[in-house]
């Protein structure tokens, strides 16, 4: 194809949500599968995953480029809906100690937990709640909340509930009865630690890791003092 072809159809390719597009959508513009590699070579389009291109550079930050990643993941899974920390970075939350690599989504359907390069697809013992953020389906932020304790760990199930509480997307009601919800999943002694420790009164994620970070020195002190106590 000549290269003024390619140029029109990667401006009318550019213009799609996000800047992103399937293979469907470069057929009726009459790129081939191999003028589709040739570009993945010449670094003008991106290959996501899953047959989902983007066209351009990559998002700054490692949080934009997870943004733009998990709507990949949506646009080639449409029976899927963005959880874990996926689904917190669409709601605008803060996360912490994740993995910003590899976008996270929960079938609404019976479709299979699995991995394909940077998509995880999730299958749930109970229908996800739902809801559209900017027009991208995903889980709420209580559900995402507990999801992201019970993937990866306490910190960052509480660094997220503490700027949900804080902005006031979610409730405690909210949180217990999302973790509720999960109590057949791997991972529920995180959910409901993290109950226990999410203080909507922080102010940042630096904030909310001092916190955790005192509450457990206290612990071990305490513990210390009165382990000496009793050996005395």
């Amino acid at each position: 194809m000549p290269d003024t072809d390619d140029d029109a159809a990667l401006g009318t390719l550019a213009l799609r949500p996000e800047r992103l597009f399937v293979p469907a959508d470069a057929r009726r513009l009459g790129i081939r599968k191999d003028d589709l590699r040739a570009w993945v070579r010449r670094g003008m389009v991106r290959h996501l995953g899953r047959g989902v291109y983007a066209v351009g550079e990559a998002p700054e930050g490692p949080e934009e480029a997870h943004r733009q990643l998990i709507k990949a993941l949506l646009l080639g899974h449409p029976t899927a809906v963005a959880s874990h920390h996926s689904a917190l970075v669409l709601h605008g939350l803060d996360v912490y100690g994740v993995d910003l690599a590899t976008a996270y989504a929960t079938w609404t359907n019976d479709g299979p937990t699995r991995t394909r390069g940077a998509f995880r697809t999730i299958r749930t013992t109970r229908p996800p709640e739902v809801k559209a953020v900017d027009g991208w389906a995903t889980v709420t932020p209580a559900w995402a909340i507990a999801q992201t304790a019970a993937r990866f760990g306490v910190v960052a199930g509480v660094v997220s509930a503490d700027h949900a509480l804080k902005r006031k997307l979610v409730t405690m009601d909210d949180l217990i009865y999302a973790v509720a919800e999960h109590e057949e999943t791997m991972g529920v002694g995180r959910m409901r630690a993290m109950l226990d420790r999410c203080d909507g009164s922080s102010e940042s994620v630096g904030e909310s890791r001092l916190r955790l970070i005192c509450e457990d020195s206290g612990s071990r002190s305490s513990h210390s003092s009165a382990s000496s106590a009793g050996v005395e």
